[in-house]
């Protein structure tokens, strides 16, 4: 009797450590893993695009443009489905004292390899045309972070400020579109008329970030909406806006 208790024990313990370890097993199979890139992280490589060792830079840029942009634009556009098996394998693992299996949905994923292209500045100029394709299209769930990567890289002025104008007009982006237009300064100026109807927005969050852009795109120009807000009448101040963009740069 006392042997088989003792074999009813072990078997209960091996059955137990097998258990934990499959769970553990999984958890790490389940669980999201950075992407390398030669074994290096796309931070470390960011550092690299701008360092100051030509061949350091020439290197990272090398695989920046062969690897980490193609890679990102895969997942931003392709990226769009998850295992309903595994959704439910990280909720159940998840419900699980002890176990915390960090997953990123779908979506998430990317909107955040969106955002990542960014994270390249000027460096990133070969993804402009597919974040531009991003802003033609219909997925509003990458709008947001491409619109603030095209900022980012500032790059292509020509064609991107228009794109970033056109969302001016849209609720959903507009806060970011101006934002990424003041970081293009005053090669944005065409912009100036709309950002100044927006310094009249109700939201405080909009008229700051016209505010800010505008002194960037053009100092002068924020002073007199400044005033000319504080002053007059809408009507008024879209008759200004329209006045300032006809003058030159200075």
């Amino acid at each position: 009797m006392k042997k088989r208790m003792m074999r009813l024990a072990a078997g209960l313990l091996l059955g137990s450590v097998v258990l934990v370890s499959g769970v553990w097993v999984l958890s790490r199979e389940l669980a999201m893993r950075e992407t390398l890139y030669h074994g290096k992280p796309d931070k470390y490589w960011k550092v690299q695009v701008n360092a100051a060792d030509a061949t350091a830079s020439n290197e990272a840029n090398s695989i920046l443009n062969a690897e980490i942009i193609p890679n990102l634009t895969q997942v931003m556009f392709h990226d769009t489905n998850d295992s309903a098996l595994k959704l439910a394998l990280v909720d159940k693992l998840n419900d699980l004292p002890g176990i915390e299996i960090l997953f990123m949905p779908a979506q998430d994923r990317r909107e955040a390899a969106a955002y990542e292209l960014g994270y390249f500045g000027p460096a990133a100029r070969s993804a402009v045309p597919a974040l531009l394709e991003v802003l033609n299209g219909n997925d509003e769930a990458v709008h947001k972070p491409a619109v603030i990567s095209l900022g980012c890289i500032r790059a292509e002025p020509a064609t991107v400020i228009p794109a970033l104008m056109r969302c001016l007009n849209d609720d959903y982006v507009n806060i970011k579109a101006v934002s990424a237009l003041g970081q293009f300064g005053a090669a944005a100026r065409a912009a100036v008329p709309q950002i100044i109807i927006l310094m009249q927005a109700n939201d405080p969050e909009t008229k700051w970030a016209a505010g800010e852009a505008l002194t960037e795109i053009d100092p002068d120009a924020y002073a007199r909406a400044r005033n000319a807000v504080q002053g007059t009448t809408n009507s008024a101040v879209v008759k200004e806006a329209g006045a300032m963009g006809t003058t030159s740069v200075k």
